[in-house]
């Protein structure tokens, strides 16, 4: 078996999502009534679903329906599924095809094993937890959840982008950012967001993420601050509303991915994160948003409890923001770059 024809969906428990001694996954929503008699497009779906529920926020309705699609149509049986409810993954695989029964859309599930998430990595706890979909295709990390099932699975190749024609990146080399002192190439030139093909966790703990990190720390203000998240994040590809600060509200920010994602609260805070923060950004959360706690500084051991604890919640800390600085730099605007005076150099391609 080839990863052409392994699957592996994350569902994001909701209560209503996951039900070991039915075997199934289920979502509620019952008064869409039977969705196998709508044809297989998700604006239908969408449309569906704005008929009955026309209260709903846009986000969560888009959200919703998208889910909903892919339980019908796109899950088929054979898929792997991962779920995580309390400390727990649970593993399955689909064992037929969708039904709404009892005013429930579900599809059967064949529980397999049930494993503590310590045992998995933590970039790959965040790929099934930290997406604001409650059913998606796990695809980076889908190895370490179905290696526990005796299934293999070969990591795909990262996909090689060419260099934008109006760059002097060369096609043989790699763009790497690196703190100042070392040679220049196109000084004053951001290089596109195409260019940067390392992942984040490749930039942490280096000395250029100390620079950075060091940075952000020493010239950032609590204004400042909110503009540069609200900087790195439109970087990564997400619409940001900035509202006026009032310094009263548990979130600065909320961030959209496209009208399919459902909304990102977004709180951030300049030293240690405390329990009591996570909490509050946690209850101001409505139904179908997420939330993203961002910080300079680390987050408290009761912090972190609560965050385990709370899987529509997603934590950066200092490091990781310094990371995702390096690998969304060249996509920063110059007022950012500004901030962090870095140099794009030429290493060599091994």
């Amino acid at each position: 078996m080839t990863n052409s024809n392994i699957r592996l969906w994350a569902v994001h428990s909701l209560g209503d999502a996951f039900s070991v001694e039915q075997g199934t996954i289920a979502f509620d929503w019952p008064g869409l009534g039977d969705l196998s008699v709508l044809n297989p497009e998700r604006d239908e779906f969408r449309a569906k679903f704005d008929s009955v529920y026309p209260d709903a926020n846009a986000a969560n309705r888009t959200a919703v329906a998208g889910a909903l699609y892919r339980l019908v149509y796109e899950m088929a049986q054979g898929d792997y599924v991962a779920c995580l409810h309390g400390e727990t993954v649970s593993l399955g695989t689909v064992s037929g095809p969708y039904e709404f029964r009892d005013g429930v859309h579900v599809r059967p599930v064949d529980w397999l094993r049930h494993i503590p998430q310590s045992e998995f990595s933590r970039d790959a706890m965040r790929e099934i937890t930290c997406s604001p979909v409650r059913l998606f295709a796990v695809k980076r990390f889908a190895g370490e959840f179905l290696a526990p099932l005796g299934v293999a699975w070969v990591e795909p190749e990262p996909v090689k982008r060419p260099a934008a024609p109006e760059t002097p990146v060369a096609a043989a080399s790699t763009v790497a950012v690196s703190a100042p002192g070392l040679p220049v190439t196109a000084p004053g030139r951001a290089v596109p967001v195409s260019a940067c093909t390392l992942r984040a966790a490749d930039y942490a703990g280096t000395d250029t993420a100390r620079f950075v990190l060091d940075a952000l720390r020493r010239t950032l203000t609590r204004e400042t601050f909110r503009q540069f998240a609200a900087g790195l994040l439109r970087a990564m590809g997400y619409t940001i509303s900035l509202p006026p600060d009032s310094g009263l509200s548990e979130y600065e920010m909320t961030a959209l991915r496209d009208e399919l994602f459902p909304p990102v609260l977004v709180q951030l805070r300049a030293g240690e994160v405390r329990d009591t923060d996570i909490a509050r950004l946690r209850d101001a959360l409505t139904p179908g948003s997420y939330g993203l706690v961002v910080t300079l500084g680390d987050f408290s051991e009761r912090a972190r409890q609560t965050l385990k604890q709370s899987p529509y919640l997603r934590a950066v800390d200092g490091p990781e923001v310094a990371a995702l600085t390096l690998k969304y730099y060249c996509g920063l605007d110059e007022r950012y770059r500004a901030l962090i005076p870095l140099r794009m150099v030429y290493v060599p391609d091994q």
